[in-house]
C-alpha cells in the first residue's frame, strides 16, 4: 500500500497503484524522481482559489502538496504564449518597471499594517535564523515602508508557504498578497527586486543571506521568465 494513504478512506480503486499511464498525463520528473498527478484539474477554468490546498491541507497536515498551475501560468509568460484573460501575476510580468514601480505604491499606501496577513497565514512562524521584521519595520508605522514591510513577511515563508491565499483572502485592502507569495516562491530573489522594485540594497543584502542560507534544504522549484 503505496504510503500517506488513510486507510480508513481508502476505497482500494487500485488506482494509485496502475502502471497503464494516460498518454496525455505523461510522468514528470521532479528532482531526479518521476510523478504522475492523478489530480487532474482543467488549467482554464481554475480561478486559484485556494480550496484545493485548504482541503490537502486538512486531509494530509504533515505532507501537503502544491498545485502547479501558478508554475503553468509562468511558463505561459516564458514561451510567449497568448493569454486571453491574465491573471495579475501575469499583468505584473508584463509591465514596464516604471509601471511596476506605480502599481506596487499604489497597492502597499493602502495597508495598514494590521498583521492580519500574518496572524491569519497556517505556516508563518518566527524562527532564530530568520528575517526580523521589528529590525527593518518601524513599530506603528502606517503606512509601513514599502515594498519592505511585504517582501521580508513574504520571505518569512519562503520555502513552507502552501500558496493557500489565506493572507490575501484576510487583507481588508485587498492587496495581491498571494501575488507576491507566487512571485517569492517561484522566482530567484534578484528576479523578485525586478518584479517588485524599490527596495533598498540593505535589506536586499539580508534577504540573499537568508535564501543562501535555506538553499540547501529547499524544497523550491525555480521558474524561468
Amino acid at each position: 500500500m503505496p504510503r500517506y494513504v488513510d486507510f480508513e478512506k481508502c476505497t482500494g480503486c487500485g488506482e494509485c497503484a496502475a502502471v497503464n499511464i494516460d498518454k496525455n498525463n505523461p510522468p514528470k520528473e521532479v528532482h531526479g524522481r518521476l510523478w504522475v498527478d492523478r489530480i487532474k484539474i482543467d488549467e482554464d477554468r481554475c480561478i486559484h482559489c485556494g480550496d484545493c490546498v485548504r482541503a490537502c491541507m486538512d486531509e494530509n497536515p504533515e505532507n501537503q502538496a502544491l498545485t502547479n498551475i501558478v508554475q503553468k501560468r509562468f511558463e505561459a509568460i516564458r514561451d510567449k504564449k497568448i493569454i486571453k484573460q491574465p491573471t495579475p501575476l501575469q499583468e505584473i510580468l508584463g509591465m514596464t518597471q516604471q509601471e511596476r514601480k506605480t502599481f506596487w505604491q499604489n497597492q502597499f499606501k493602502k495597508c495598514i499594517k494590521c498583521y492580519g496577513c500574518i496572524d491569519m497565514c497556517p505556516v508563518y512562524v518566527e524562527e532564530p535564523d530568520g528575517l526580523d521584521l521589528s529590525k527593518w519595520v518601524e513599530k506603528g508605522q502606517v503606512p509601513p515602508p514599502f515594498p519592505l514591510f511585504h517582501l521580508l513577511r513574504a520571505y518569512q515563508v519562503w520555502d513552507t508557504c502552501v500558496l493557500c491565499g489565506e493572507c490575501e483572502n484576510t487583507c481588508p485592502a485587498q492587496i495581491p498578497l498571494k501575488t507576491i507569495q507566487d512571485f517569492v516562491r517561484y522566482l530567484p530573489p534578484e528576479k523578485v527586486f525586478e518584479v517588485i522594485p524599490g527596495l533598498e540594497n540593505e535589506a536586499r543584502n539580508e534577504i540573499l543571506n537568508f535564501v543562501e542560507r535555506k538553499k540547501t534544504s529547499s524544497r523550491r522549484i525555480t521558474c524561468e521568465v
